[in-house]
């Protein structure tokens, strides 16, 4: 097996769950230990231009699209 096995406690995970699913988002996850999601957000949407859900978030989380152009 790759990779390796962990669990998490996720706020409103019922919440969370319900979007995945109503957004057509695969169910598969990475996780690493600490707080990266300002640079992962950055990483993501400036260079590979990919929507980002951030679970969570103030206000009220939705699909952030990056005006590229």
């Amino acid at each position: 097996m790759d990779g390796g096995i962990a669990t998490t406690r996720v706020r409103d995970l019922r919440k969370l769950l319900r979007f995945v699913t109503q957004n057509g988002f695969e169910h598969h996850v990475a996780m690493v230990r600490g707080h990266h999601a300002d640079v992962v957000n950055e990483a993501v949407t400036r260079y590979l231009g990919w929507p980002i859900y951030h679970h969570g978030a103030e206000p009220e989380p939705q699909l952030f699209h990056p005006n590229r152009f």
